[in-house]
C-alpha cells in the first residue's frame, strides 16, 4: 500500500518537474522526506509486555500497577473469560486474548494513562484498546445481578447484628451515600452536569453493608442534582416504598441530606442546638456510616480512573463506573487487601434535606435517641 502511494506521488511530481536546478534539489529533498513518511506501514509499538514483562512482575509490583492481586485477577478472568472470546471467527481483534483484554482494561481503570500510551505499552492499536475497554466493561456490567445484590433476609439479620455491636442500635442493614465522578466533557453540552464545586460530574449513589460490599448502585444523575432527589428517583427508594426490601424496623443510615423514612434514618443537622442525647445519637449513627465512606474511598483509590472519566456518552460513563463497583465487590469477596487503597473523599454538594420527613421515620429516630444513654 505504501509503495503504491509513493509511486502515485512520484508520478504526479514528475509531471510538474521544473528545469530549475535549485528547485530540483529542493524537490528531491521533499521526495526523500515524503518517501520516508509513506514507507511507514505501522506505528512503532512495544512487543512482549503482556507475554514477558507482566509474568515476570513480583506480586507487589503487579498489585501496584493493577491495584489487585494476581489471585483476584485470575478470579475475575475466570468469571468473564468466555464472554470475551470472539463472537465470530476472523477480524484483527480475534488475536487479542481474554486475558490481554482484561489486563488492558484493568491498567486503564487503575491508572490515568492515555489511550495512546496504553496502546503503545500493550503493543496494540488505539482502536483495539477502545474495543477492549468497551467489551470488558460490558461483560462486567452483565454480571451486575450476580455481584451487586440486595441482601437476603438472613444476611440482613447478620448485618444488623454487626452494626448493633458497633452502635448499639438494632435494625441497621446498610449505609447510603452519594459521590461525584468527575467527567471530562459535558454530555450534550448540558450545564446540569456542573456541580456546586464548578466541575462536571455524574452522581454515584451506593448502599454498603458491614463488610464494605456494595449492595445497590444508582449512577448517571447530573452533578447538580440533590442527593435526596437522586435517592427519591432511584430503584431502591421505589422498592422500599412498596415494602419489598426491609423487614420490620430495619433501615439504612444516611447523612442529613436525605429525608427521614421508615427505612432511612439520618443524623441530626447540627445548628449548635442539639441535646446531649442527640449529639450522642449522631456519633453512634456516624460510626455505622463510616462503611459507605470507606467503600467509596476504596473504590476511587483502587480504580484511579474514577478521578476523571474521559468518556463522552453517559451510557459509557455509567458502564465504566458500574464496572468499578462490581470489581470492588469481587475484590472484597476475594479477600483482597483493602486498607492501602482507601482515599479521602472530598465533599461536593453538602446539601440540606429538600423533602418532607416521613412521620414514621421521625418517630423511629426519636425512639433511637431515647435509647441512647
Amino acid at each position: 500500500m505504501a509503495d503504491n502511494r509513493l509511486n502515485l506521488y512520484l508520478g504526479l511530481f514528475q509531471m510538474n518537474e521544473d528545469d530549475s536546478e535549485d528547485e530540483c534539489e529542493t524537490d528531491q529533498t521533499d521526495v526523500a522526506f515524503i518517501a520516508a513518511l509513506l514507507s511507514r506501514d505501522k506505528r512503532a509499538r512495544i512487543h512482549g509486555f503482556t507475554e514477558e514483562v507482566i509474568p515476570a512482575m513480583q506480586e507487589s509490583e503487579f498489585r501496584s500497577h493493577f491495584r489487585l492481586s494476581t489471585r483476584t485477577f485470575e478470579y475475575i478472568l475466570n468469571v468473564i473469560h468466555d464472554a470475551l472470546l470472539p463472537k465470530a471467527p476472523g477480524g484483527p481483534f480475534e488475536a487479542v486474548s481474554p486475558m490481554k483484554q482484561l489486563l488492558i482494561f484493568l491498567w486503564y481503570l487503575a491508572n490515568q494513562i492515555t489511550i495512546r500510551e496504553l496502546a503503545l505499552k500493550f503493543g496494540v492499536s488505539e482502536s483495539t484498546v477502545h474495543k477492549a475497554i468497551r467489551r470488558v466493561s460490558e461483560c462486567l456490567t452483565d454480571q451486575r445481578q450476580r455481584f451487586i445484590r440486595w441482601p437476603s433476609s438472613q444476611r440482613r439479620r447478620e448485618t444488623s447484628a454487626s452494626f448493633r455491636d458497633i452502635s448499639g442500635f438494632d435494625g441497621i442493614v446498610g449505609a447510603i451515600d452519594g459521590t461525584h465522578i468527575r467527567i471530562m466533557n459535558l454530555p450534550g453540552g448540558d450545564q446540569d452536569y456542573i456541580n456546586r464545586k464548578k466541575f462536571p460530574s455524574v452522581q454515584l449513589q451506593v448502599v454498603v453493608d458491614d463488610e464494605l460490599l456494595i449492595t445497590d448502585t444508582n449512577v448517571g444523575w447530573p452533578g447538580s442534582a440533590h442527593d435526596a432527589r437522586v435517592f427519591r428517583n432511584s430503584g431502591i427508594a421505589d422498592r422500599a416504598d412498596h415494602g419489598l426490601l426491609f423487614d420490620e424496623d430495619q433501615f439504612l443510615v444516611g447523612d442529613s441530606a436525605y429525608p427521614l423514612r421508615p427505612y432511612l434514618i439520618t443524623v441530626f443537622k447540627n445548628y449548635h442546638n442539639l441535646t446531649r442525647q442527640q449529639k450522642q445519637f449522631n456519633k453512634k449513627l456516624s460510626s455505622c456510616r463510616q462503611v459507605v465512606e470507606r467503600a467509596i474511598g476504596l473504590t476511587k483509590g483502587r480504580f484511579r480512573r474514577l478521578r476523571e472519566v474521559y468518556c463522552h456518552q453517559v451510557k459509557s460513563i455509567c458502564q465504566l463506573v458500574t464496572s468499578a463497583c462490581i470489581l470492588h465487590n469481587m475484590c472484597i469477596l476475594a479477600d483482597d487487601d483493602v486498607e492501602i487503597f482507601v482515599e479521602e473523599e472530598e465533599e461536593v454538594n453538602e446539601y440540606h434535606n429538600m423533602y418532607h420527613n416521613h412521620n414514621s421515620g421521625v418517630d423511629l429516630r426519636n425512639r433511637l435517641v431515647e435509647s441512647v444513654h
